[in-house]
């Protein structure tokens, strides 16, 4: 992940935005349909709609996913 795309972590608050397709494959490491499965079993966060033709995830929650994945 480059440095411009780097969550702004201040305490324990995140700078809260949406992450599209390309970067959420670049955090997680997971494809689109393997996201999509785990999306349909409640396993990973769902999709935000942005417009009307526009989705993608709080970096936050694919941010706490991340932590919780790694709690386990």
């Amino acid at each position: 992940m480059s440095l411009e795309h780097s969550p702004v972590r201040t305490g324990t608050a995140v700078s809260d935005r949406i992450v599209g397709e390309r970067e959420c494959r670049e955090i997680t490491d997971l494809s689109q349909t393997s996201r999509w499965r785990m999306m349909q079993r409640d396993e990973f966060p769902q999709k935000v709609r942005i417009g009307p033709n526009r989705t993608g995830w709080k970096l936050s929650s694919i941010l706490d996913w991340l932590d919780q994945r790694e709690a386990a």
